[in-house]
This record gives structure tokens, C-alpha cells and sequence, in this order.
């Protein structure tokens, strides 16, 4: 069995390493222009151009290092701008410990230095995650225009099954607008989620609906008590908005993701109990030939 050979750089990254050091370009010029005021010392230009070929090299040896080429980056998450600061702080500081060790005699000073890393490391970013940021900027705009049929949604619950259900909407439906969240903890009052502020505590709610002309509410808590359930299902139901939740209301996060879409109230949910099920053909051998009276024939039981 033959097996191709491992390549540090894969071909498709030169692209990516031309916008790097493009990014380093600008990061060092900005920090320049930052450090004077915008006047610029010729002493200090022309330094910066004779250092930036070596600086070029520096940061994309350190993003090789790190394995900022290998990376198919349309379909990594935000964790691996870890990697890029990561990569970025090593470059920068190792350019710090050069400069110090050259004394009074280094061309650039150590504020350039420093500023033009922590600014080229936000190019690295940019040119990672351009395609995300202008379809997130396309979103904004889209969702600021005005859309009469979107219906408008208050998502109970601020924690990760709300993230999940305030993802999915946005991501996947255009036909959505959430105007907020409701939560219970006062520590996430008025934070920001998704671009929709947490308006209140679970009271808030009739108020919020017919304030903003919420439909649907939706219960996005994937562990909550049978009476505070009965509690948030009595206010929500108080309110003309239609109600949904979670198709597994007492299942993980995992499962909550992978179980969207949302589905309507069943009786279940009111019961606040498990179902009982009963054994109809033990009970018709139980009476079967026999006369019977049944007392409290107005209740469930009877």
C-alpha cells in the first residue's frame, strides 16, 4: 500500500499565505501610523520596510508551526481562534526578544512591535473567517429590513438549549425573528445572546407577548421540575401566543439539537406526573359477568 507524502503547506494554502502576510503588511503599517499620531518619521518608514520581509516570515513560520494551513477552515468552529492567538502571540513575542536584545539600537520600537502583532493576528482572523463575517453582515441587514409574514418569537430560557434553538432559527429559517429571550437567572438579565437581549425573568412573559405581538413562545429548558414546568405552561398559556417546546423536554443538549424542529404541547407535559397505562383486558376479566357501580363518575379516575 502506497500512501501519499504528508506536505507541511497544502497547495491551496498559498492563497491564505498571501492574505497573511498582506495582513502583516497592514497590521505594522496601522501600528505605525497608531504610534505617531499619523506622522510617520522617514527614519521609521523606511526601518519598517526593511524589517517587514523578516517580520512576513516570522508569523507565517509561526502559523506554520501551529497548523493554521492544514485546516479546512469553511467548516472549523470558533475554538481554533485559539490556535490563531496562540500562533500570533508566539510570533509577537518572539519579535519582542529580538528587539530588547538589540538595546537602543533596535529599528522599530517595541509599541510597533507589539501593536503590529495583536493587529496582524486580527488579520489572520479576518481572512479565516471572511466568508462568516460578510454572511453574518448579509444576515443583519437582511433581518433589519422589514418582513410583515416573519413571526416573532420569545425563546424561554437564556441557557444552551435556548443558544440551540435561537441557532437553528436564525441559521435555517428567515421566516423567524426572535425578539428575545426570558430567564429566570437575574445574572443574565439584559446580556446580549444571538442579538436578542434576555427582557426579563418568566413573569415578563405576558407582558412581553403582548408588547412585541409574540408567536410563538418557546420553552427551551431541557431540565426543569415537574411544578415550575406546570408554573411557565400556565403563564405561557395565558398569553395568545402559540406555545412550542422541545420534542425531548427532559433530554440532554445533544439530543435537544438533534431533535429541532419544535412540536406543539401534548397532555403529557401538563400531567406533571409519568403516563399511567392501563391493562384493558385484565380489567374487562376483572367485571366481565357482573353488575358495577362506579362512584365519582365526574373525575378523570371515574
Amino acid at each position: 500500500m502506497s500512501y501519499l507524502p504528508r506536505k507541511i503547506v497544502a497547495p491551496s494554502a498559498i492563497p491564505l499565505i498571501a492574505l497573511d502576510a498582506l495582513g502583516v503588511f497592514a497590521g505594522f503599517w496601522a501600528a505605525l501610523l497608531f504610534r505617531f499620531d499619523g506622522q510617520i518619521p522617514f527614519e521609521d518608514m523606511l526601518a519598517l520596510g526593511l524589517m517587514l520581509p523578516f517580520i512576513i516570515v516570522t508569523f507565517v513560520f509561526g502559523n506554520l508551526m501551529f497548523g493554521l494551513y492544514r485546516y479546512v477552515w469553511r467548516y472549523t468552529s470558533a475554538n481554533e481562534v485559539v490556535a490563531i492567538g496562540g500562533a500570533g502571540a508566539a510570533s509577537t513575542l518572539l519579535l519582542v526578544m529580538l528587539s530588547l536584545s538589540l538595546g537602543v539600537s533596535r529599528p522599530l520600537p517595541l509599541s510597533v512591535v507589539g501593536l503590529g502583532g495583536i493587529f496582524a493576528t486580527a488579520g489572520f482572523v479576518v481572512a479565516r473567517y471572511r466568508e462568516r463575517l460578510l454572511s453574518g453582515m448579509l444576515a443583519r441587514v437582511q433581518r433589519a429590513i422589514a418582513n410583515p409574514n416573519r413571526r416573532r418569537v420569545l425563546i424561554v430560557g437564556a441557557g444552551e438549549a435556548g443558544n440551540i434553538v435561537a441557532r437553528q432559527l436564525r441559521g435555517a429559517n428567515k421566516s423567524y425573528e426572535i425578539v428575545g429571550f426570558v430567564d429566570d437567572d437575574p445574572n443574565k438579565l439584559f446580556l446580549r445572546l444571538h442579538s436578542a437581549n434576555v427582557l426579563g425573568s418568566r413573569h415578563a412573559i405576558p407582558a412581553l407577548v403582548a408588547e412585541h405581538g409574540i408567536s410563538p413562545a418557546v420553552i427551551a429548558i431541557h431540565t426543569i421540575s415537574a411544578p415550575s414546568l406546570t408554573e411557565l405552561l400556565s403563564l405561557c398559556l395565558d398569553t395568545p401566543a402559540q406555545v412550542k417546546m422541545l420534542p425531548r423536554f427532559l433530554g440532554s443538549p445533544e439530543e435537544v439539537e438533534r431533535a429541532l424542529p419544535l412540536r406543539d404541547i401534548s397532555p403529557e407535559d401538563l400531567l406533571g406526573r409519568a403516563m399511567c397505562s392501563v391493562d384493558a383486558d385484565a380489567c374487562r376479566d376483572i367485571i366481565a359477568g357482573k353488575v358495577v357501580l362506579v362512584t365519582g363518575a365526574a373525575g378523570s379516575i371515574g
